[in-house]
């Protein structure tokens, strides 16, 4: 369990060849971090991030600047009104 505000390193066990058998990878919104993302890059495996569960604007944006490829939300209305207001802009 981990305290609050920690985040987990998920991407401490990621291996090359685990991470080259999966089409895409699909971690969840708290281990969607910049050390995650740091670690897919020098792995150079180019898989895509299906993120979930993101349901709030900020967390989409987030993701998206993360590398997140596509996301799992139980608000999908409210995020396609935030990306659409987005490119509104």
């Amino acid at each position: 369990r981990l305290a609050h505000g920690s985040e987990p390193d998920c991407a401490a066990a990621l291996s090359a060849a685990e991470v080259r058998s999966f089409a895409f990878l699909g971690p969840s919104l708290r281990c969607t971090n910049a050390a995650l993302v740091s670690a897919l890059g020098r792995l150079h495996v180019g898989r895509q991030l299906l993120v979930w569960v993101v349901d709030s604007p900020a967390e989409l944006f987030e993701v998206l600047a993360r590398g997140a490829s596509a996301v799992v939300s139980n608000e999908p209305l409210l995020l396609l009104a935030a990306l659409r207001n987005a490119s509104d802009d």
